[in-house]
């Protein structure tokens, strides 16, 4: 309890205009939390905002109106939380509700870095390295992106704490239906552009697509990115970079309960003779899923081309975005269109991967793979690239196959080598499922922010004037 005898008070504060992957987290998040906490969320966006609220019946929301300062003093004084927490999509989203949370002196101030992106504009740096190195808590979402943000903004090794995303598991577990409207950074727009800027990456090889190399990680600069003058994302003619299309529960009616079969996926179905030694031949073909924005990051274009040494597979990609054309065109040219479905946008991932026998994603960066650990959570067994924090969701491979990024043979090679061994597949989708049910679910999560909220209320409040000395 606070002095005055209430609940402690905590603001979760999103300043997006679009349902993407960190706020389905978030709305994990709410869905999960105890009594123990006073819970407002806040935004800049009605239908986001709205839809957030939704995870919990009865739960204080507010809407800023705009993204300015005062604003979001009114916020703050209005809810006078005890404990602001700010969802970041990048580390330096929300700039002006942190620096006015600081100013404030009484909450204590929390980020959460959904995407260890760095960026090449030095202002913006600066800007948020100074806000990172005066709030009371950072946190990344996976190890691997614990040390980006560390090295990326100068902010010592072992400042970050890591929470890792959770997904709900439970029968009740049931997500508010998302609307196209509050979902549209799934959707193609000719006039948005990648999360990933590469016009302003300076070591991207174009031969390789314009990506670094996997330890690198995405660098983001001003070009088609969040101006650093203002509080937060690009107008309504640049989205979100994830679209809530990406997460493969959204609107479902619920998950299985954990004593449950895992529900999708023919995992198990005699479609291959193990013993061949070969892949399933067309007339018993395997069906492999992949979810996501349609964007070179999450590396479709990988799976399309492994398509050629998988004659018996069939790839689903389900969601939308500004790659579907040269998807399709690459599809084509490889002779592989019959066998590759864009389902385009929605909301009911569920039901494409009801007959899925494999889920993969091919990544070439995850910070830690929400999609990856939904598709664990139903049972599926998985093939994923080795990068970012997927190591970490995957147990190093114990429960699931790892690939180097952009690699089409190794993908297809684990791939195939699963398609064609059912129990394989069932084994690893059990694994799977109970390495989710052991570290990924959203009360899991939920509980190890109850305990850092306590720990920065316990704890004095950190040094607004002078920022802490970054760690060796």
């Amino acid at each position: 309890m606070s002095a005055g005898g209430r609940r402690p008070r905590v603001l979760l504060y999103t300043g997006v205009d679009a349902v993407g992957g960190a706020e389905v987290a978030l709305g994990n998040l709410v869905g999960g939390l105890g009594d123990t906490y006073e819970v407002h969320v806040a935004g800049t966006d009605e239908t986001v905002v709205r839809w957030l609220a939704a995870h919990r019946p009865g739960l204080a929301h507010h809407v800023t109106g705009g993204g300015g300062a005062r604003a979001h003093a009114r916020l703050l004084r209005h809810v006078r939380p005890d404990v602001v927490q700010a969802n970041l999509e990048v580390p330096w989203a929300s700039p002006t509700l942190l620096a006015t949370a600081l100013a404030l002196r009484r909450p204590r101030v929390v980020a959460v870095h959904h995407m260890a992106a760095r960026t090449v504009d030095l202002p913006l740096l600066l800007r948020t390295r100074a806000l990172a190195l005066r709030l009371d808590a950072n946190v990344a979402v996976s190890a691997d992106g614990a040390r980006r943000v560390e090295d990326f903004y100068a902010l010592g090794r072992g400042s970050l704490h890591v929470i890792h995303n959770g997904v709900p598991l439970g029968g009740n577990a049931a997500r508010p239906r998302l609307s196209p409207a509050a979902g549209r950074a799934g959707q193609p727009n000719a006039d948005a552009r990648s999360i990933v800027d590469r016009a302003v990456h300076p070591d991207a090889d174009p031969g390789s697509g314009g990506w670094p190399d996997a330890d690198a990680g995405p660098v983001l600069g001003r070009g088609g990115q969040p101006d650093a003058g203002s509080d937060g994302w690009p107008d309504a003619d640049a989205r979100s970079f994830v679209g809530g299309v990406g997460q493969p529960d959204a609107g479902s009616g619920g998950w299985p309960d954990a004593d449950a079969a895992p529900v999708w996926g023919r995992v198990g179905q005699p479609d291959a003779d193990p013993a061949s030694g070969g892949w399933p031949d067309a007339d018993a073909a395997s069906v492999v899923a992949c979810v996501g924005r349609l964007d070179p990051v999450k590396g479709q274009d990988v799976l399309i081309g492994a398509l050629p040494r998988l004659p018996g597979v069939r790839a689903r990609l389900i969601g939308a975005g500004a790659q579907e054309p040269a998807l399709r065109a690459q599809a084509a040219r490889l002779g592989v269109a019959d066998r590759v479905e864009l389902t385009g946008w929605t909301d009911r991932v569920d039901e494409h991967l009801r007959d899925v026998d494999i889920y993969v994603q091919p990544s070439r960066y995850e910070t830690l793979g929400l999609a990856l650990i939904e598709a664990m959570g139903a049972g599926l067994p998985c093939v994923a690239t080795a990068t970012g924090g997927v190591p970490e969701v995957l147990d190093g491979g114990r429960c699931g196959h790892l690939v180097p990024t952009g690699d089409t043979a190794a993908l297809a090679d684990a791939i195939g080598r699963l398609a064609a061994d059912p129990a394989r597949r069932r084994r690893l989708g059990r694994q799977a499922r109970e390495r989710a049910l052991a570290a990924f679910t959203a009360e899991r999560m939920a509980r190890r922010y109850e305990s850092l909220w306590a720990e920065v209320l316990a704890a004095p409040p950190a040094s607004r004037l002078r920022p802490h000395p970054p760690k060796p």
